[in-house]
């Protein structure tokens, strides 16, 4: 054993296939953790959502940190959007803000058949001390660069393939009111007027969008609800949800095109390309001895690898 659960809520097991159908609620946010991690994007990892886990470990370990999260390490914070080492006999604390979502994984650990299982006081992780031993010399390449970090934002807009069946009015704006492991919910900024039945064949899943007024709900741990759908959205207007806080607008651009998810998908690839490469090119520096040095830049700060000519 070398890190147990001593202390969870809303902390999930999860493992996604990068399928048409989704499991995870922030598919970059969980990708780039396993990158971290020094494993496949769609490895096993750990997804909180409005909520914190906290673990023991009884050995050096590595955990790679994504999302808006507070990390601390035997009460010291460190940073997310990096691999952070552990030293034995710590206490980490994991706890996502502003209601957001964070994800934590770890090289090589954790076995799982996929899907989505909570996770109970008492579950325990172990990780191969040989490939730690791999991965700490790479410590300052395993990190992701300031500005390339996707930041919470108080007005999101989306795109839905509407699904309607019936006759009302839908609102296109929205504000975010609350959310839980079941859902997010948003309040219609203007009239909510719907009459409609529930689109035949299709059950609720991650990223439907469901009416119970006077509210709209998009899914993230579908269930056996008959409240009707109205439309789904992609794996990135749902991390985009996901990564904002409460009371942030959302504007929702429908169309009837099947396209929607297909077009975030292609875009969702493309970026989790761009993460590789980010951590392969700074792994590659590292090795010619390059240092990493922040430059500012029209007040934004900059992460570059400089080498000696």
């Amino acid at each position: 054993m070398m890190l147990k659960v001593t202390n969870a809520h809303n902390a999930f097991l999860v493992q996604d296939s990068f399928d048409y159908d989704r499991v995870v609620v922030d598919s970059i946010s969980y990708a780039t953790a396993n990158i971290l991690a020094g494993n496949r994007e769609d490895s096993p990892a750990i997804e909180i959502l409005n909520g914190y886990i906290e673990f023991t470990s009884s050995k050096p370990a590595l955990i790679a940190v994504t999302g808006l999260a507070s990390v601390m390490v035997n009460n010291k914070r460190e940073k997310p959007w990096q691999l952070i080492p552990v030293a034995p006999n710590s206490k980490i604390r994991i706890e996502t803000l502003s209601s957001s979502v964070a994800y934590i994984s770890f090289p090589e650990s954790i076995s799982h058949s996929g899907g989505r299982r909570q996770i109970e006081v008492g579950f325990t992780i172990d990780i191969h001390e040989e490939r730690i031993l791999e991965l700490l010399d790479e410590l300052p390449a395993r990190r992701i660069p300031s500005h390339c970090i996707p930041n919470p934002l108080r007005k999101v807009e989306i795109s839905a393939e509407l699904l309607l069946s019936g006759k009302g009015k839908l609102p296109k704006l929205f504000v975010i009111q609350d959310k839980d492991p079941h859902s997010i919910s948003m309040t219609p900024i203007g009239n909510l007027s719907l009459s409609l039945s529930r689109v035949p064949d299709v059950d609720p899943k991650i990223g439907s969008m469901v009416v119970s007024n006077p509210n709209v709900h998009v899914i993230t741990n579908p269930s056996s609800a008959n409240s009707p759908i109205i439309a789904e959205i992609g794996p990135l207007s749902l991390s985009a949800l996901a990564r904002a806080p409460d009371n942030a607008i959302v504007k929702v651009n429908y169309s009837r095109s099947s396209e929607v998810k297909s077009k975030e998908i292609i875009k969702e690839v493309e970026l989790i390309d761009k993460i590789k490469a980010i951590i392969a090119n700074a792994r590659n520096a590292l090795q010619r001895g390059a240092k990493l040095v922040r430059v500012k830049i029209k007040e934004k700060i900059f992460e570059v690898w400089v080498e000696e000519a």
